[in-house]
């Protein structure tokens, strides 16, 4: 985690440098800043060391690591001793000078490591020579030793035959896609020794790449299959004349050559040439993990997608691969368990059903593999190591923190990325790029690590991009090995008889607390173990996952804290330590209680995010909330911000530094002018009135300013109170509010606004809106007539809850809607139009009449006449009848 460390080293020092903190030098500028343009030179070093497989590189990379950390430890600290003295006006009381002596220390180790660093430079010692502990490639009997075992995938193999064998007589290229331990290089193989695929080809060869390949070998392995065999004058040829050879044999031939187990496109740039396109039919298949490497070679969208095994798959596999007769009646509960567990992972079975095999058949032995099938699978099994770290050895660098983050969540874990990106963020975790936000390129990370099959999408949002995902239970096993090594993270399960372990100095502290377990474990172990808490210096984040109930003081007095993550522990105060926490970014709990107005002493504070469990009053926020310069995204259950006038407690300075991107859940917020200004640059916003309070008077809140958040993408907009408008005589006549939208709004939700739908027309015209939400009665009437030219880029549309009856659509009008959802809808029917929009891809009806449903299967049936069968329809009931069990049966 050398990079990681340098990064935050940097991030510490540009901080201390910055104009506004000239006061906090004490004439060590230069210093600083000599030590920034190191730490600069160690980053471009780290970027490029990755690559190279050597034990000095690899020690050079712990002493970086060491003293990065060491300095940036030091730095924070004494910063955060000084502005708390500052603050609290004990500065006269202790001393505020640096710790030379210490800081001196770093500064010689640095020093050391640069001059090593040039030595490597100077003598060509940074050498791509692969990964580390990469494979090198492999001849073509390799294919020989994959195992033969293939459950789950037969129509897997009769897709890749067909397209090994289709009428397409150009040469294609179908890259197989998966996860390390998937599957891949076995369906692959048996795919290359079906008879009927050996029979169809004139010649067909394997090879095995890898990571750390040699043209030269690639070449002999292919001509060792494509000749009779390797010739002493073959090995005494050049790679020119090996190519030559190679391109020779296979020219105006028929040939399928398997590529196994490719890493770079430079590999496939280096070989592509070597197969001739003589229109014959001929085929290239390939595996890799990297999907973008599978997109770079594909140029006619062949590839293949592997996909887990289901429960029933993996059970059968693990029956095959643990040789369990069918006598053994006794153990299927807990075998069937076992196979859940693996998560339908090939590889994971394929070892655990080894190990099984050797072991007795009792309940009790398979019931403790059961609950522990990730450290089984692991622990007993090198290959499937190897296989796992091929995977993670191959990461740059910068990708390696935020893979290795992925340790913190439990097993099968469903991870929001929204606070994924906020917690990388926080942690430092990402470099710097012009023109982009941190966010954004949290985003790219995250995609480059989906693109490598090491995090999975679990699902997708309404807009399309991913909203959550998570990592498979080996690949978390393989996170918490290398974060436990690292000193990157120290994680505690809760039991009965837990006790704390901190001694390796994990700068992250996770507690997961089992849910079975009981809020009196979790409670216990804080309570035992608060002194060991204390002892925990280094630790930057402290992570508590679970249910938590402890009536007992919690420890959270680490000055170098900056993730403080504790929505399960219940608070009956704000923790009044918490203010000390100059380095803090990330800080999430849940409470009842009002901010202090001394929250602002959190100079350093991202992202506030406080849950609450009683909704019997508005959680008002100090008017100081506005003086914190840093602050991110404010995300609250329900909360009331202040509205100040300029120049009173910061006035006019609050948020205008534009870093303000999510403000959520905001009551009865004033959208003044210059309350707009404040929040000019949030990208995400949450705003909550009720009709009962506005009594009719919604000019007060300037509604109609809307439209100024020019880099507003996201708005949730509710009304409440419409219990209101029953008792009032003239009701109908109560003024709606009158509401603006930003021209650069992609999602919108609405609930409770009541608006005609007249002014559905301002909606329509959005022109970058792509999601749109109508909740409890958004707007008002039984008429819904669009206008064309209108929704020129809305994806997804959600009606719910509303006295909708007539709806008078077609296909011009929602030209690029995909998903169309309707629940609780008074809405007669689906206008048959709307089954014409080419990119529809799913209707969704929940508890709709069944007059509504009849509609959705008419348009679907006259669909697949037309020959779309691409339209998929879903029909849930809360309540099944007979009626409705036939309807759903017909969809």
């Amino acid at each position: 985690m050398a990079y990681a460390a340098v990064l935050s080293l940097m991030e510490t020092l540009k901080q201390i440098l910055d104009a506004d903190n000239q006061h906090l030098l004490d004439h060590k500028r230069q210093q600083f800043e000599s030590l920034l343009g190191q730490a600069c030179s160690l980053q471009d070093f780290l970027e490029d060391s990755w690559k190279t497989s050597s034990e000095a590189v690899e020690s050079l990379e712990h002493r970086i690591r060491e003293a990065a950390y060491t300095g940036d430890d030091l730095i924070r600290s004494h910063l955060s001793n000084r502005i708390w003295r500052v603050k609290s006006m004990l500065q006269n009381l202790i001393s505020a000078f640096w710790p030379d002596q210490d800081l001196e220390k770093v500064i010689e180790e640095i020093d050391s490591i640069m001059k090593e660093v040039m030595k490597f430079k100077d003598g060509g010692g940074l050498k791509d020579s692969g990964p580390r502990n990469s494979l090198s490639a492999g001849s073509s009997t390799q294919v020989a030793r994959v195992a033969d075992t293939m459950v789950g995938f037969d129509d897997d193999l009769i897709q890749l035959k067909d397209r090994l064998t289709g009428q397409q007589s150009k040469l294609q290229i179908i890259p197989i896609v998966g996860m390390g331990g998937i599957g891949k290089t076995t369906l692959a193989k048996n795919v290359y020794q079906d008879p009927f695929i050996v029979y169809h080809f004139d010649i067909c060869a394997w090879v095995t790449v890898s990571q750390e390949y040699c043209l030269r070998e690639i070449l002999l392995c292919l001509l060792d299959c494509t000749t009779k065999g390797l010739t002493t004058d073959m090995h005494k040829e050049s790679d020119e004349e090996l190519c030559m050879r190679l391109y020779k044999s296979l020219k105006g031939r028929r040939y399928l050559i398997v590529i196994d187990d490719i890493w770079m496109t430079k590999a496939w740039d280096d070989i592509k040439i070597l197969f001739p396109d003589d229109n014959s039919g001929s085929r290239i298949m390939l595996t890799t993990r990297l999907s973008n490497l599978a997109a770079y070679v594909d140029s006619c969208n062949l590839r293949h997608q592997m996909r887990f095994l289901n429960d029933d798959e993996s059970w059968k596999l693990l029956q095959e691969t643990a040789c369990l007769e069918e006598n053994y009646l006794e153990l299927e509960k807990f075998g069937k368990e076992i196979a859940k567990n693996c998560r339908g992972l090939p590889l994971t079975i394929a070892v655990i059903g080894g190990v099984l095999s050797k072991l007795d058949k009792r309940q009790d032995v398979w019931e403790h593999i059961a609950k522990n099938v990730s450290s089984v699978a692991t622990s007993n099994d090198d290959q499937c190591l190897k296989i796992l770290y091929m995977s993670y050895n191959y990461l740059p660098h910068h990708l390696k923190p935020c893979f290795l983050y992925m340790g913190i969540f439990p097993e099968d874990y469903e991870i929001r990325v929204s606070k994924l990106i906020k917690l990388w963020v926080a942690e430092g975790f990402l470099k710097p790029i012009t023109s982009q936000s941190l966010e954004e390129v949290a985003m790219k990370y995250l995609q480059d690590l989906i693109d490598r099959n090491l995090i999975l999408i679990r699902q997708l949002g309404s807009n399309g991009i991913i909203k959550s995902c998570s990592i498979h239970d080996l690949l978390r096993d393989l996170c918490l090995r290398e974060g436990y090594k690292e000193k990157f993270l120290c994680l505690t399960k809760v039991t009965a008889n837990t006790s704390l372990n901190v001694t390796n100095g994990g700068r992250r502290l996770i507690i997961y607390e089992n849910s079975r377990n009981g809020h009196d474990a979790s409670a216990r172990l804080i309570r035992a173990n608060n002194d060991t808490l204390k002892s925990a210096s280094a630790v930057c984040s402290f992570v508590c996952i679970g249910r938590f109930d402890t009536k007992s003081k919690v420890y959270f007095g680490y000055r170098l804290l900056r993730v403080l993550d504790v929505t399960q522990i219940h608070f009956s105060s704000f923790p009044e330590e918490l203010l000390e926490l100059f380095n803090l970014r990330y800080l999430a709990y849940t409470s009842n209680w009002k901010l202090p107005s001394s929250i602002s002493m959190l100079q350093n504070l991202q992202t506030l995010i406080v849950h609450q469990v009683i909704f019997a009053f508005l959680f008002k926020l100090p008017p100081e909330i506005w003086e914190m310069p840093q602050l991110r995204h404010i995300c609250f259950t329900e909360c009331a911000l202040p509205d100040l006038p300029c120049g009173q407690i910061g006035g006019a300075a609050s948020f205008s530094e534009g870093r303000l991107e999510t403000l959520s859940v905001v009551r009865d917020f004033m959208f003044t002018k210059e309350n707009c200004r404040r929040v000019e640059n949030v990208k995400k916003l949450g705003i909550k009135y009720d009709y009962a309070s506005a009594r009719g008077q919604w000019e007060c809140y300037s509604l109609n300013n809307l439209d100024q958040l020019h880099k507003l993408e996201n708005l949730k907009c509710l009304f409440g109170g419409h219990d209101y408008l029953m008792f009032l005589p003239s009701s109908r006549n109560i003024p709606r509010p009158t509401l603006t939208f930003p021209p650069n709004l992609k999602k919108l939700t609405l609930s409770g606004c009541l608006l005609p739908w007249e002014d559905m027309t301002y909606i329509g015209s959005l022109r970058k809106l792509e999601v749109l939400k109508l909740h409890r009665n958004a707007f008002s009437g039984k008429v819904w007539e669009p206008i064309e030219g209108e929704f020129l880029r809305l994806k997804y549309l959600k009606l719910h809850h509303m006295d909708l009856a007539d709806w008078r659509a077609d296909e011009t009008h929602f030209p690029s809607l995909r998903h169309l959802i309707l629940k609780i809808c008074s809405l007669k029917e689906i206008p048959s139009g709307i089954g014409e929009i080419p990119t529809l891809e799913l209707i969704q009806l929940d508890d709709c009449y069944i007059s509504t449903v009849t509609s959705a299967i008419h348009l679907k049936e006259e669909q697949e006449s037309l020959g779309n069968d691409g339209l998929k329809l879903c029909i849930n009931y809360s309540t099944v009848t007979e009626s409705t069990k036939k309807l759903i049966r017909r969809a």
